[in-house]
């Protein structure tokens, strides 16, 4: 079974100046839904307004975006599993994903987190390799997936290669900063690290306000005990450098999370 259709799909993409107004039967992976998800036209012009993609000319553009989809998963579901092919690009648009890399045979290590507004899945996706890492969903999830096959037809655009350069090395540099982040000895530091990382990633376009992550997967993501991070984010809400918010936690003076 291919990875993708484990997923809750609904709508196409209507793109002006297409012909897309219903994907054929053919076309339709199996599981779609029908109807128009209100949130579909929302999901595109958020993906048209990624750096990466915003470089490319409107026809690859246009022609990436043909038969994307909203995909839905619950809490604990794998969207990408290790050495799985064909698969999706994604962009999320709701929710925490969780990479992971393989450390022995059935065993997987979480090496970062993703949040709204983030691309992933693009090693597979753009080269067609398997997938090296799994993404699973920590929390509901809701993530616009454009299908490998248009990304197979624009790889020998001189725009897209560059634009696929582009991405694969934002996404390097964050999961790189992430893993320094978890080179601080101390784990109190490792938290504020990874807050401060997690902050500055909600900030970018697409992001919302706060971080959406629970102590458990804060927990899991800087090596430490669920007990530790309760009593560091408490001292921090004390000191006025968090506010705790419903699902999510809120970040008020980033400034004090940087290491001395």
């Amino acid at each position: 079974m291919t990875h993708w259709q484990r997923g809750t799909w609904a709508g196409t993409v209507d793109e002006p100046g297409t012909e897309l107004n219903a994907s054929s039967p053919a076309d339709d992976p199996p599981g779609t839904a029908g109807g128009k998800d209100p949130g579909l036209a929302h999901a595109v012009a958020a993906a048209r307004r990624s750096g990466w993609l915003a470089s490319l000319p409107e026809p690859a553009a246009e022609l990436l975006l043909r038969h994307a989809r909203i995909q839905t998963f619950k809490r604990g579901q794998s969207l990408i599993s290790v050495h799985d092919q064909g698969h999706p690009l994604y962009l999320l648009q709701r929710g925490v994903i969780e990479m992971s890399m393989p450390q022995q045979p059935d065993t997987t290590v979480p090496v970062r987190f993703l949040l709204t507004g983030e691309w992933f899945g693009e090693y597979g996706a753009i080269t067609g390799a398997p997938s090296p890492a799994e993404y699973r969903a920590r929390s509901a999830v809701s993530a616009l997936a454009i299908p490998r096959a248009n990304i197979a037809a624009l790889s020998g655009h001189p725009h897209f290669h560059a634009a696929t350069t582009e991405l694969m090395a934002q996404s390097l540099l964050k999961a790189t900063q992430q893993l320094a982040d978890m080179m601080e000895k101390r784990p109190e530091d490792r938290i504020k690290a990874a807050l401060l990382c997690l902050h500055r990633m909600a900030e970018e376009p697409g992001g919302k306000s706060g971080i959406p992550i629970s102590q458990d997967d804060l927990a899991g993501i800087t090596c430490a005990s669920r007990l530790t991070v309760n009593k560091v984010l408490r001292a921090l809400i004390d000191e006025g450098i968090l506010a705790a918010r419903y699902r999510r936690i809120e970040v008020i003076r980033p400034e004090a999370l940087q290491r001395r």
